[in-house]
C-alpha cells in the first residue's frame, strides 16, 4: 500500500501533522512494550511466552521501517509544498528550513531516542539483564545459558538493524534536502526536477523491499 500524502495549506500544518505522526508511532510501540511485559513478570513466564517476545522484537523493526518509509514521505511532501509555490527562489531556500527543522533534526532524533536509546534499551534492561538473568539459579545452567544467549542475539540484532534502517533514511533525508537546497539557491529547476524524481524512484524500491520481505 502507499504511504499516505498529506495534503496541507501551509508548512505549519505540515510540521503538526509529521509530529503527530511519530507522536502516534512511538507511543503505538510503547504501548505494544507495555503490555508485554506487564504479562512477562518472571523467568518461567519468559520461557512460556517466548513467541510474543519474538513478535515484540519482530514488530519494533518493522513499525520503525514503516515510520523511516513515511519520513521519506514527509521529506518529499515538504518539497513538493515549498518548490509547487510562487514564492521566491529566496524564500523557498529559507523555507527548505522547515524541512531540516523537524524532519531530520527534531522527528529523526526522536526516532532514535525514544526507540534505539529507548524502548530497545529498556528492553535489554527488563528481558537479558532482567527476568532471564533471575533464571540462574532456577533452571539447569544449559537452560538457562541457551535462553540467555538468544535472548541477546535476537535483542541486539533487532537494535543494530533498527540503526542502521534509522541512520540510513536521515542520511539519504539529508542528502535530498541538501541537494533541493543549493538546486533552489542556483535556481537550476532541471536539477531540481531531476532530484526530486530521483528521491521518488527511491522511495518506492524501498517501498517493494519492505513488502517483498
Amino acid at each position: 500500500p502507499a504511504l499516505p500524502k498529506v495534503t496541507v495549506s501551509s508548512l505549519d500544518e505540515l510540521n503538526t501533522e509529521v509530529t503527530e505522526y511519530v507522536d502516534s508511532a512511538i507511543a503505538d510501540l510503547q504501548t505494544q512494550y507495555d503490555a508485554l511485559t506487564a504479562s512477562i513478570g518472571d523467568y518461567n513466564a519468559y520461557v512460556e511466552n517466548i513467541g510474543n517476545v519474538q513478535q515484540f522484537y519482530a514488530s519494533a523493526l518493522s513499525d520503525t521501517e514503516t515510520m523511516c518509509l513515511q519520513m521519506y514521505q514527509y521529506a518529499l511532501d515538504y518539497v513538493t509544498f515549498i518548490t509547487s509555490s510562487d514564492r521566491s527562489f529566496s524564500d523557498q531556500y529559507d523555507d527548505m528550513e522547515e524541512l531540516y527543522d523537524v524532519v531530520y533534526d527534531e522527528e529523526g532524533t526522536r526516532i532514535y531516542d525514544d526507540i534505539y536509546d529507548g524502548i530497545m534499551s529498556d528492553a535489554y534492561d527488563y528481558f537479558y539483564d532482567g527476568v532471564v538473568s533471575s533464571g540462574y539459579d532456577l533452571v539447569p545452567y544449559d537452560e538457562w545459558s541457551d535462553y540467555s544467549s538468544d535472548e541477546y542475539d535476537l535483542w541486539s540484532d533487532t537494535r543494530s538493524d533498527i540503526y542502521d534502517i534509522w541512520s540510513d533514511t536521515r542520511s539519504d533525508i539529508y542528502d535530498f534536502y541538501s541537494d533541493v537546497r543549493s538546486d533552489i539557491y542556483a535556481k537550476e529547476t532541471k536539477d531540481l526536477e531531476k532530484d526530486i524524481t530521483r528521491f521518488q524512484e527511491d522511495l518506492s524500491d524501498l517501498q517493494e523491499e519492505l513488502l517483498s520481505e
